[in-house]
């Protein structure tokens, strides 16, 4: 199953009608998405606006990989239990975001294997399909992540200070 989510805060139209189109050329796929205030109705796959705590990580859980916008939140659920994810940014110039610091977000993140980054929806559907077919190599063990020593100074001199 592939899960759709487009966060709490904003409409992700562009997003949302990428992964409409890709689902309506696989109608053997199970496709669901989380897709708060769009405008635009989906065709091909079944969406909710918004989901409780406990539906999201239950959908999370079970999608085989997760379609998002470059949030923090969805990246890191995503590393935690190693679930492959596809990230397309919201951008500034597409009045998507108030700025473009998910490109930022999207760029660190995809060193990881089993993170996949498009930024254009007209390369969706080849870089989801490569995800799809990428799958039975990626890794089932959730990466080790760490902080990066800059920020572990500036904590512990934060926390010095206090």
């Amino acid at each position: 199953m592939i899960f759709l989510t487009v966060g709490t805060q904003l409409p992700f139209e562009r997003l949302v009608r990428a992964v409409d189109d890709w689902a309506a050329q696989h109608p053997e796929a199970s496709v669901t998405g989380q897709v708060g205030r769009t405008v635009f109705q989906p065709r091909a796959l079944s969406t909710v606006s918004s989901l409780s705590p406990e539906q999201y990580y239950d959908m999370f859980e079970e999608a085989d990989v997760v379609v998002a916008h470059a949030g923090m939140g969805t990246i890191i659920s995503a590393l935690e239990r190693a679930k492959p994810l596809l990230l397309m940014p919201r951008l500034a110039s597409l009045n998507e975001h108030r700025n473009d610091h998910q490109l930022g977000t999207a760029a660190h993140f995809k060193k990881y294997d089993t993170i996949r980054v498009v930024e254009d929806a007209s390369r969706f559907d080849e870089t989801l399909d490569r995800l799809l077919d990428d799958l039975p190599n990626m890794s089932a063990t959730p990466p080790e992540i760490r902080p990066s020593p800059a920020l572990l100074e500036r904590l512990r001199e934060f926390a010095l200070r206090a």
